[in-house]
């Protein structure tokens, strides 16, 4: 039931309805009809008046009935009815009369009070009767198609069960047929790669034993043209420093690869280095050490120069 008509029906079962901020609707039956409507259920008669009370606050008895009857928690129940009051408010503020269906209509006089407009209480409840059965039809009908949307008629369609098998394995074929291109294009593409890792590998160190006589001789050259001002000195050009496995296998593999210039050492049998003795001016070291970084030293490790006299 909606809110207009539990306000109603609350008044017509308790006689007095008092709403916050407006007053009281006052409901005074007949004698002879308080028998009549609990024997037979028919319409009340009497009659019907207004108090002017604004100072009512909240009727927590009418905020219990709605949630009875809805089935709503009092804190919804209440708000509801805060929402109905507050829209008859409005109205009444702009000199606007407002029904309240199955009791009459409420108007602001120009003194600030209300005063109930209203017919009989027996046509004001065949109203909101009628009015709450066409309601109440409605939302039957309404649910109803909800109902069928929410649960539609199932169609039996044969065709449907073989589509589904033929979508499927289907889709499990192309799904292996991918993953098996994938996998030989991903093992083609790791062999290439490491043959090419390889290639680089080789290919420096010719350049490099090249590179180190070369810088030998321009160093040599050089000391000889600066005279006695400029003498070369021995420097360790320290490419790496490990454990002693990976040591001797990377020396291993620089002496295999033919760069017989590499050298290794070790002061504790814990750290070793892998170095390559040159003499060189100071002005070169820089220089050298550079090269010497970019073809033997691993990435993320340092290389240094240490005198060696």
């Amino acid at each position: 039931m909606t809110i207009p008509a539990l306000i109603s029906q609350y008044l017509y079962e308790n006689y007095r309805l008092a709403l916050p901020g407006l007053g009281s609707f006052v409901y005074v039956p007949d004698a002879d009809s308080i028998f009549e409507q609990k024997k037979n259920k028919v319409a009340p008669t009497g009659v019907l008046s207004f108090e002017n009370e604004p100072a009512i606050k909240e009727n927590q008895d009418l905020v219990n009935y709605i949630s009875a009857k809805t089935g709503k928690i009092k804190a919804l129940a209440a708000a509801d009815l805060q929402s109905y009051l507050e829209l008859a408010k409005q109205f009444l503020n702009i000199g606007k009369s407002f029904l309240f269906e199955g009791i009459g209509s409420l108007k602001k006089n120009q003194d600030g009070t209300f005063s109930l407009v209203t017919d009989s209480a027996d046509e004001m409840f065949r109203d909101v009767s009628a009015k709450d059965t066409k309601a109440k039809s409605a939302d039957e009908s309404d649910y109803s198609s909800f109902r069928n949307i929410l649960k539609p008629i199932k169609q039996k369609m044969s065709w449907r069960k073989p589509a589904i098998v033929f979508l499927i394995a289907a889709g499990l074929g192309l799904s292996i047929w991918g993953g098996y291109t994938v996998y030989k294009f991903t093992t083609s593409k790791n062999k290439n790669s490491s043959n090419g890792t390889a290639d680089k590998e080789i290919k420096p160190v010719e350049r490099m034993t090249t590179r180190i006589d070369n810088t030998t001789d321009t160093t040599t050259q050089t000391i000889n043209s600066a005279g006695q001002s400029n003498i070369s000195n021995s420097f360790k050009f320290i490419v790496e420093v490990a454990n002693k496995e990976r040591a001797i296998s990377r020396y291993n593999h620089l002496q295999a690869i033919g760069v017989h210039q590499s050298k290794i050492e070790t002061r504790d049998s814990v750290s070793f280095n892998i170095y390559f003795q040159i003499a060189a001016s100071i002005n070169d070291t820089a220089r050298i050490i550079d090269s010497l970084r970019r073809n033997y030293t691993p990435a993320g490790k340092q290389a240094f120069v240490v005198a060696n006299y």
